[in-house]
């Protein structure tokens, strides 16, 4: 609540006349921007949990192309379609590397034809599917390890998370500040 120079309280417009959100245009963009990219994160991570086991059924697949970074493969599955695939990485606004695995190793696995546990992901672009197990051109990649490892990968991300937010609530408030003081520079 804003006061006027004659005493009076005003929410909506300041001395100079100008309403509350033109005045904290910074402080607003800022949490705007933060509080979107941290609700996605969640979001995606909430809506593509790690599956339990007996959920997973293995479905033949013939890897056609393999990329550095997510998703990682584009697939042919058994009914002739194609389908865009990632090993478990933390979903993140950038493409990310799938570390578990030599690069080498990887490429190695383009042609060759085997099973993999594929879910469908939520919430991500471009749409695709998640592998959880992967048995293809001498490479296995078996749920249990990839679960144990997506699992240790995920407590280090979230600690980035965390970061992140102390950062943007640091951001916010320094953006406060810069309006507030833009505030106290235009009154009369």
């Amino acid at each position: 609540m804003d006061l006027h120079a004659s005493g009076t309280a005003n929410s909506v417009t300041a001395a100079d006349g100008r309403p509350w959100w033109r005045r904290r245009w910074l402080t607003l963009l800022a949490a705007s921007i933060q509080g979107l990219l941290a609700g996605y994160l969640v979001l995606a991570y909430q809506l593509n949990p790690v599956p339990d086991a007996r959920d997973l059924q293995p479905q033949a697949v013939t890897v056609v192309q393999v990329q550095p970074v997510s998703p990682h493969l584009l697939l042919r599955l058994a009914d002739g379609s194609t389908a865009l695939a990632e090993l478990p990485v933390h979903t993140s606004i950038r493409p990310k590397r799938y570390e578990d695995l030599p690069w080498a190793a990887q490429q190695g696995l383009a042609g060759c034809t085997g099973t993999a546990s594929l879910v469908p992901m939520q919430a991500v672009s471009p749409p695709r599917l998640r592998a959880w197990s992967l048995d293809c051109g001498g490479v296995q990649l078996p749920f249990a390890q990839v679960r144990a490892q997506f699992l240790a990968s995920d407590a280090y991300w979230r600690k980035v998370f965390f970061g992140y937010l102390l950062v943007a609530l640091g951001f916010t408030a320094f953006a406060r500040w810069l309006d507030h003081r833009d505030e106290k520079g235009r009154k009369p």
